[in-house]
């Protein structure tokens, strides 16, 4: 998942990232405002389910639902989010992303979910309040001395605690400056990966 993504229409996300073995999923701001964009990326091996949840206006957020080829009936719902430091679209946001939540519960048995990203200050407690299931597991830092890119989700079980890694750097051949944000990374413990960690 990708916050802040700064996508533009030329090139789109799919051709500037050329990930062949990968699909991307993305919402870019309408117009030329700068900044914002969120992005999930997945393995081609994972079938999607359209889901029809429009965020309204201002607010930044996608949904798209997958499920294995080797397992249709287990589905899990993922959400990129991204909340700007002064937006005016919290309340919003917050509501788009409980009622989303609960569309998706009726409309699918049994499904997972993951919500993940740059929340900034958007306080997460109404979300978890109405859904108790779900739990935010980012237990470190983020972005100096504050947890501000989530990973809230009902499956905490299926993974090793949340890695925070330090912040991307600019190819070295482009103009440009690091991330001012750490990278969250969230691995399945049905991986074994022993000593090998990221």
């Amino acid at each position: 998942i990708i916050s802040e993504t700064w996508e533009r229409d030329e090139p789109d996300l799919q051709r500037l990232l050329s990930l062949s073995s990968f699909t991307i999923i993305s919402k870019k701001r309408p117009g030329n405002n700068v900044g914002g964009g969120v992005a999930i990326i997945a393995k081609l091996g994972y079938s999607r389910v359209d889901v029809d949840l429009s965020a309204p206006s201002g607010v930044e957020v996608i949904w798209t639902v997958f499920y294995s080829q080797n397992n249709q009936t287990k589905k899990f719902a993922v959400a990129a989010v991204y909340v700007p430091p002064r937006s005016r679209k919290k309340a919003e946001t917050t509501e788009f992303l409980i009622s989303s939540v609960f569309l998706l519960l009726a409309k699918f048995d049994k499904i997972k979910f993951i919500i993940c990203g740059d929340i900034n200050n958007l306080d997460i407690k109404p979300i978890t309040d109405a859904v108790p299931v779900l739990k935010q597991i980012v237990d470190k830092p983020t972005h100096n001395n504050r947890i501000l890119d989530v990973i809230i989700t009902d499956m905490k079980e299926l993974y090793y605690p949340p890695f925070v890694k330090p912040p991307l750097e600019n190819d070295d051949d482009l103009q440009g400056q690091a991330s001012d944000h750490k990278v969250v990374i969230l691995i399945p413990n049905s991986l074994n990966i022993n000593n090998n960690l990221p």
